[in-house]
C-alpha cells in the first residue's frame, strides 16, 4: 500500500507541471518595461481617457496579475485609474471586475451591474436589454 502511494506521488511529480517562481529574463524585462512606461495618472496610454487607453490599461493589469504583481505600485496605480473611469457595458466592466478581483478588492457593484446584462438562459448582451452576442458572452465569461 505504501509503495503504491509513493508511486502515485512520483507519477504526479512527473506528470503535473511544477510551478516555478523564477521568471525568464524576457518576462522580467517585459514587466519592467510596462512598469516604466506607465503614465503619471496610473494608466498606460498615449492619449487621455480614450477607450483604447482603458483597454490597454486593463490588459496591462491582466499581465501584471498573471505574474503575481498585484501588490506592485504600478498595479495599484493602474487599478486606481481604471476604477475611477466611468464605464458601462460588458466590454468595459468585465475586465475591471477581473482586475479588482485579482487584487483582492471588492468588485461587488461592478459584478452586480455586469450580471444585470446577462440574458437568462442565453448569455450576455452589451448592456441592459441588449441582445445576447457571442463577443459579450465571451467577455462576460472571462471573470
Amino acid at each position: 500500500m505504501i509503495a503504491k502511494f509513493f508511486r502515485l506521488i512520483l507519477l504526479m511529480q512527473l506528470v503535473l507541471p511544477i510551478a516555478s517562481h523564477a521568471q525568464s529574463e524576457a518576462v522580467s524585462n517585459g514587466l519592467n518595461w510596462l512598469k516604466a512606461n506607465q503614465a503619471a495618472d496610473g494608466s498606460w496610454s498615449s492619449a487621455q481617457s480614450s477607450s483604447t487607453d482603458y483597454y490597454t490599461t486593463v490588459s496591462v493589469l491582466d499581465s501584471l496579475a498573471a505574474f503575481g504583481e498585484t501588490t506592485s505600485t504600478a498595479y495599484t496605480n493602474g487599478l486606481s485609474w481604471a476604477r475611477n473611469v466611468s464605464v458601462e457595458g460588458t466590454t468595459y466592466l468585465a475586465p475591471r471586475v477581473r482586475a479588482v478581483a485579482a487584487s483582492g478588492g471588492d468588485a461587488t457593484t461592478d459584478l452586480n451591474t455586469l450580471l444585470a446584462y446577462y440574458n437568462a438562459g442565453y448569455g450576455w448582451g452589451g448592456d441592459t436589454g441588449h441582445s445576447t452576442s457571442i463577443f459579450h458572452t465571451a467577455v462576460g465569461l472571462q471573470l
